[in-house]
Parts: structure tokens; sequence; C-alpha cells
């Protein structure tokens, strides 16, 4: 090697070393490129205190700063590669993410139209269903209006229709005792006022004759009165109590049998007398209080001594089942069978053709019928129930 070449320089050993291992290049420095300069300059300082008996040295310096090169370069591919896999990364997750929600915009819009269609067809089976409940209460109003109609005791007010000369004179009273056969309006003690017939100081409260009347009515109709005050009618369980607060009654039944029954009971008519007649309120259901027979047509109210009334839209009798929808009529029944309701199907003869002791019947009369029919299976062509003071 030549003592003066220019591409050398001596260090204090005398030894030559690459010009390249004795000049830092001048270009700009980060913290990690002064790291390893740094570190170089220690490993020549190094090498130039050692002993070197061959002249491979410089080779090993010079593979040194190679090693130190491509130390650089890796770094710098690496970092490369780094950021062309973030770039990578975040372009697939954009695009991933981008086609996330897009499907899921259209997984929405098509949950959104199933959502729709099913809220339609909703709508059309509630509309069909809204259709039907309106048709029955628009049937079930025209069934009322008619049951208010029935709950009416079809003649005017005195004082509020006086033109009318068959009321314009009806006498006021607390019952029948001591009034003329006709019309009266009744007022109570507790100034409760209705319209009732008199009948030999009787107070008629129910009335059968020719069927013009159903008596297979709901509760409120019995609870208020139906009926018409000249024809048939029934004068309501609110008005009785009221009027039976005031004093002691006795009831009486009467039963008129048919002309073609027998020849020897034609139109026959018998009773039965109570001496004790009460009923409760409505918060007891109308209970009955009922003793005291005496009479012809036999005791046939026992059964329903202390019992409730029942109608077969409220139900209180003792029977698992409802006995006015089974006997098709209300009553104070305790069971159903082998009592029966002067209440029942009204009849046009004297066999009721409906059931056993489903129309006007009596349980204790008659005692005998045509074609061998027994009692349940009769009917009575007239009824009455009437009240009046025991003193």
């Amino acid at each position: 090697m030549a003592a003066n070449s220019p591409d050398n320089a001596r260090n204090s050993t005398g030894y030559m070393l690459p010009i390249e291992m004795t000049h830092k290049p001048q270009i700009s420095q980060t913290k990690e490129d002064n790291d390893v300069y740094t570190t170089l300059d220690e490993t020549i300082d190094a090498y130039s205190n050692r002993k070197v008996t061959n002249r491979s040295q410089p080779e090993e310096r010079v593979i040194l700063k190679k090693g130190s090169s491509n130390k650089r370069g890796m770094l710098i591919v690496i970092a490369v590669i780094v950021i062309l896999i973030l770039l990578g990364v975040c372009l697939v997750t954009g695009m991933a993410v981008g086609g996330f929600f897009n499907g899921d915009q259209e997984g929405i819009l098509d949950g959104l139209t199933g959502d729709i269609t099913g809220l339609n067809k909703e709508l059309v089976k509630l509309n069909n269903q809204t259709n039907l409940i309106l048709d029955k209460l628009e049937h079930n109003l025209a069934n009322q209006s008619k049951a208010q109609e029935d709950t009416k005791i079809d003649i005017p007010d005195p004082e509020t229709d006086v033109s009318n000369p068959d009321t314009r004179n009806v006498p006021v009273g607390k019952d029948c005792l001591g009034q003329s056969n006709g019309l009266i309006i009744v007022q109570t003690r507790e100034n409760r006022r209705f319209v009732a017939r008199c009948e030999d100081e009787w107070l008629i409260i129910a009335n059968r004759f020719d069927g013009s009347q159903s008596f297979e009515l709901l509760w409120n109709s019995y609870k208020n009165g139906f009926g018409n005050i000249l024809g048939e009618y029934f004068l309501g369980l609110d008005n009785i109590v009221s009027m039976l607060q005031q004093k002691r009654y006795k009831a009486r039944f009467e039963l008129t049998r048919w002309d073609n029954e027998t020849e020897t009971s034609a139109g026959e008519v018998r009773y039965a007398e109570y001496t004790t007649f009460d009923i409760r309120d409505e918060t007891d259901k109308y209970r009955l209080n009922i003793d005291g027979y005496t009479g012809t047509a036999g005791d046939s109210m026992s059964a329903s001594n202390h019992m409730q009334f029942t109608t077969k839209d409220n139900d209180n009798d003792k029977s698992s089942g409802n006995c006015a929808v089974y006997h098709l009529g209300p009553w104070w029944y305790g069971a159903c069978g082998g009592q029966g309701s002067v209440f029942g199907t009204y009849s046009d003869g004297p066999i009721c053709i409906s059931g056993e002791y489903d129309c006007v019947t009596w349980y204790e009369w008659p005692e005998n019928l045509i074609v061998n029919k027994t009692n349940e299976a009769s009917s009575f062509k007239e009824m009455k129930i009437k009240l009046k003071p025991l003193f």
C-alpha cells in the first residue's frame, strides 16, 4: 500500500486506515444515527489500539462499516414495510367497514320493509277485529236499547204529563191500603216514587197473563222494573225493597190454570200467602226471607227462603250451573230442578214444551195434568204476585 495515498491516513500506531473511517459524514443526523456513530467511534478506537499482525484488519473494519449500513437499511426497509402494512390494513379495514355498513344498511332497509309489511298485516287484522267489535257493540246497543225500553214502566208521570186524563188524578200513597182499584203513585218513606196498580188493596208487583212481555231478562231489568203497568210487568226490586222498608207486608202468589186442562180444574185459581216476606237490597243480591205459608196452591217457596236472586247474567244460586239459564227465567233459586219459577217462559197452553220447570210453574201444584204429564211440565195461564200490609 502507498505511504502517501490520499485515500488512507495513519493513526497513532502507524497503521493506515481507510479515510472513510477517520471522517464522519457531514449529514443531518438523528438520535439513532448519533448512537450508531458513537458506537463506531468506540469500535475504531478499540481496533486502533490493538496490535495488528496482518493486513486483513482493514478489510474487517470495512466489513464492520458495511454491517452498520445494512442495519440502517434494514430499519428503513422494515419501517417502509410497516407503513405499507398499516396502509394496507387501513385500506382493507376501510373497505371492510364500508362494506359492512353498506350491508348493514341493506339489512336495516330489509328489516324496515318487513316490519312495515307486518305492521300492515296487523293493521288489517286490527281493522277487521274493530269492525267485528263495532258490529257486536251496535248489536248490544240495540239490545240494550230494547232492554231499556223493557225496563220502563209504560205510563206517563202525572206531574210531567198532566194532559193525560188517565194519569191526571192518580192518587199518591205509601201502598194500596185504603186505595181503590187502579193506578197509584207510590211514594215511599225514603221519597222513592213509582207507578203501581192496586187490586182489592193488594199492590201488584208482578203480573203475567198473555205472554206479551218476556221475563227472561237481565239483572238491571229486574233491578229497575220493566213492562207495561197496564199489561204485563215487574215493578222492580229496588222499588219493592224501598216499599218493604216502611212496614211489614205479606205476599200472595195467585195462579190460574188453563180452561182446557181438566174438567174439574178448568180456569181454577189457587193461591199461596206468606206472612213473612222481605227482600234485602242489592248489596246482598236481593236475598229473600219468606215464611208463614197458608193457602191452596201448596208451599213452593220454602226452597227459595234465604236465597239470593239469580239472573242469567248474575248467578247467585247454590247450583254449579246457572239455574236462570237452565230454567229460562230468573228466580230465588236454591238449586236447579224440582223448583221452577213463575218468571219462566210463557206457554200458550198448559203443557210446557221448553222443558221441565222452564215455564210459569209451581212445584206443589197442579197435582194432575192432561196426557199423563206431571207438574214439572205444566204452565199457568195467569200469575200475580201481590203485597199488602199486615196491619
